[in-house]
């Protein structure tokens, strides 16, 4: 494995702990007075899950559609996404397809590079 896909490794298994620990707390009353609309922090969150997560597998590559590994990578970032949407009704936030939809807006848009 390349010193960089193991740098991107390290910062994924970061970034996916962060990202669940923060998505399953209630919600920060200083992510409401961001100002910023909160599809749009979906989007950005799960961009930066998709591109951490491809260059961790395939760091020198771009995404060919037409294989595998870019499908895989999109559809373990919306499972995961999907979970997470679900989970949260347990810490008091509510599911919201608009949420998942933003979610794979954002890895879509990591994907494309």
């Amino acid at each position: 494995m390349s010193r960089e896909r193991k740098l991107f490794s390290v910062m994924l298994a970061i970034y996916w702990v962060g990202i669940f620990v923060v998505t399953h707390i209630p919600v920060p009353k200083w992510t409401r007075n961001m100002g910023m609309s909160d599809k749009t922090m979906h989007v950005v969150a799960y961009m930066l899950f998709g591109f951490l997560l491809w260059f961790a597998v395939s760091f020198d590559e771009k995404a060919n559609w037409r294989k595998l590994k870019p499908w895989l990578i999109l559809a373990i970032v919306l499972i995961y996404g999907a979970v997470d949407e679900v989970l949260q009704r347990f810490v008091g936030r509510s599911m919201d397809a608009l949420d998942f939809a933003s979610d794979a807006g954002g890895v879509a848009a990591a994907m494309l590079r």
